[in-house]
């Protein structure tokens, strides 16, 4: 089911109600499916039958932040984080309700709560920062310290008066620390990844490049750690506990998630090599 495939006049009022609904009845299928451990699925389905009202207000902090806002293909910005969200849902084994709600939010702070401040030319950057670090508290007070902690790993200090230069080091710095992420904050971001170049047609050639070279830089280097430590950690495991059991699903959405990343470079590969030689043609 696409959550933007909702009846009109029922999104208007419930929107919010019907995503939470979604995706809990979702979940929860999901584990009486996979998980025949009794004790192990009561769990599971009762934490997140106590985020129910955290993914609520998620979705609904999420639609009023982006309420403006469009990507460059013109759809609405919270197409985004709702594509990130089923990707995370249906695509991967991997059940976890906090992974939906940090990436309903993922980007709030950097596009809605420092947006006044981005566009003020003499904010300075510890100003910025001191801003930001008191959204992230408004954060924790709404959806919990670990949520709010995801959000700001994932948001960049996007500070108005950088230099190119340092602008570059700080993009290539935030790369480089995917690799310290936790699993809910990396599985995350690799669905982010996913999403973005399967709706990547839109940019400019150059940036479909860049995409390409980080994805292959940062993104599949660090799943392919990620892959080989849970491997080491099965072998270590001398039975297939509660635990092992985890380690498993997890070593599955990663191996699925790397296919998926592949199959995307390839495919967006091909199309930039495609548009490229359409281009000499006209130029011809």
């Amino acid at each position: 089911m696409n959550f933007t495939c909702v009846e009109k006049n029922y999104k208007k009022s419930n929107e919010s109600k019907y995503f939470t609904w979604i995706v809990i009845e979702y979940l929860i299928d999901k584990i009486n499916k996979s998980d025949k451990h009794i004790n192990r699925k009561k769990n599971q389905i009762e934490k997140i039958e106590r985020y129910r009202w955290k993914l609520q207000k998620a979705y609904y902090l999420a639609k009023i932040c982006h309420w403006e806002k469009r990507r460059k293909d013109g759809s609405l910005y919270l197409t985004h984080p709702q594509s990130v969200a089923e990707i995370l849902l249906y695509e991967i084994p991997y059940i976890d309700i906090e992974i939906i709600i940090i990436w309903l939010l993922h980007d709030i702070l950097e596009n809605y709560f420092m947006k006044v401040i981005k566009n003020d030319p003499e904010i300075s950057e510890m100003v910025e920062i001191k801003w930001k670090v008191e959204w992230v508290k408004i954060l924790e007070i709404l959806f919990g310290k670990d949520i709010a902690e995801s959000i700001n790993k994932l948001s960049k200090n996007k500070v108005s008066s950088l230099p190119e230069e340092e602008k570059i080091y700080r993009d290539e710095q935030y790369f480089l620390d995917i690799q310290y992420y936790d699993d809910k904050t990396l599985l995350g971001k690799i669905a982010d990844r996913l999403h973005n170049l399967r709706t990547i047609e839109v940019m400019g050639l150059s940036h479909i490049q860049k995409k390409i070279n980080e994805t292959k830089t940062y993104f599949l280097p660090v799943i392919g750690d990620r892959i080989e430590n849970i491997k080491l950690q099965l072998q270590k495991k001398k039975r297939k506990d509660w635990w092992y059991y985890n380690l498993e699903t997890l070593l599955k959405t990663y191996e699925i998630l790397e296919r998926l990343l592949t199959i995307e470079i390839d495919r967006v590969t091909a199309y930039k090599l495609q548009q490229e030689e359409l281009r000499k043609l006209l130029a011809n």
